[in-house]
């Protein structure tokens, strides 16, 4: 964009201070045209600093003014905000690129007030006709119109629902309740169904990629450091799902008859040391994870065993599983897998490819 205007540095008795008037025109960024920005700052006192800025053009017309005194008292800060139109454009400019093929607008107001260290927050954001379609998912969803309301405590959804291509839907009920920008603590309840979760190939995700739809009843509670969930999945069908099985997790059954082949490149020397990576301090302790997993005889589920190889288990029929996972990282599998077909493709030292058929009637227990 054009940047036009003055900003002034001044200093009075040994303070310094602010005085802009600043626009910049034509406004683009990520190569997003997000319109024309506008700032006025001023101190009237060296304790005191006052602001408006305006961002309109390419569907954007919002206005935020106020003031804030730093390490002043209980009404230190007082910012309004108000959304006439904020374009879902403009939203993705800034997503460094997690957001993609996004349309429609959000609308709404916000106040920030009280003390600088701890203020309040109110308001509404309103989603009007909007389209997003996250990077991670490969699925662009509806927002038609949904509101999250800002209180006190936290952010609140109240039937907050999202449509996939299809019009089937995930709906959020709830609240993230925080103190002070942090300590969050949810209260979450998420439910779909027959909803398009992703439909991503490896480009997008080489762990996991496919096409997933799923019924489910998701209970998300707790803290942040250690978040509680309790989840419903059945995985319906029309669903094909990869799951590219990391190295570090597959393990071989050392036994009677069992003939292992290695890859000499895969030893290490004798004399051989790791070295020991900085640990970075966190609040968070991990989360308590309970869930049932049903699987649709018509879904199609792979473990891809080795993405350079492409080894891999390819299997259809009916599941029910119990998963968990502990806060310590303990993960526990039960259930049975009633197989009606499938296949599992090995290759041996690179040379030889071979195709196993599985029969219908086949079990994989755990």
């Amino acid at each position: 964009g054009v940047v036009d205007g003055n900003i002034l540095l001044k200093k009075v008795n040994n303070s310094y201070g602010i005085v802009a008037d600043a626009q910049i025109t034509d406004l683009v960024v990520q190569n997003v045209s997000v319109g024309n920005l506008s700032l006025k700052a001023e101190n009237p006192t060296t304790e005191r600093f006052e602001m408006d800025v305006r961002l309109s053009g390419m569907d954007n017309d919002l206005r935020a003014n106020g003031y804030i005194i730093p390490g002043g008292g209980d009404n230190s800060i007082h910012i309004k905000g108000e959304f006439k139109a904020l374009s879902m454009k403009t939203i993705e400019a800034f997503s460094m690129g997690q957001i993609k093929e996004a349309s429609g607008t959000v609308s709404g107001s916000f106040l920030i007030k009280g003390a600088t260290n701890s203020p309040e927050i109110t308001g509404e954001l309103v989603f009007n006709n909007a389209f997003i379609k996250p990077a991670v998912l490969n699925n662009r969803l509806e927002l038609k119109h949904e509101t999250v309301h800002l209180k006190n405590d936290g952010v609140y959804f109240n039937s907050f629902t999202m449509a996939d291509t299809n019009q089937n839907t995930a709906t959020i009920n709830g609240s993230v309740k925080m103190k002070q920008f942090g300590n969050f603590v949810f209260d979450l309840h998420v439910k779909t169904k027959d909803f398009l979760l992703f439909n991503t190939t490896a480009k997008d995700n080489k762990i996991f990629f496919g096409k997933m739809i799923i019924d489910s009843k998701i209970d998300i509670t707790g803290p942040m450091s250690l978040p509680v969930v309790n989840a419903d999945l059945k995985m319906k069908k029309g669903s094909n799902f990869t799951f590219a099985v990391p190295q570090n997790k597959l393990t071989t059954n050392k036994g009677e008859g069992v003939v292992s082949f290695n890859d000499p490149s895969d030893h290490k020397e004798i004399l051989y040391r790791d070295e020991q990576k900085q640990i970075q301090k966190s609040s968070f302790k991990g989360f308590d994870l309970s869930s049932t997993i049903e699987i649709d005889k018509q879904a199609t589920l792979r473990l891809l065993m080795d993405p350079t190889s492409t080894d891999s288990l390819v299997v259809r029929g009916e599941a029910a599983l119990n998963f968990t996972m502990d806060r310590s990282g303990k993960i526990s599998l039960t259930g049975a897998y009633h197989l009606n077909d499938g296949s599992y493709i090995v290759s041996l030292e690179s040379i030889v490819k071979r195709k196993f058929a599985i029969e219908d009637g086949s079990t994989i227990i755990w």
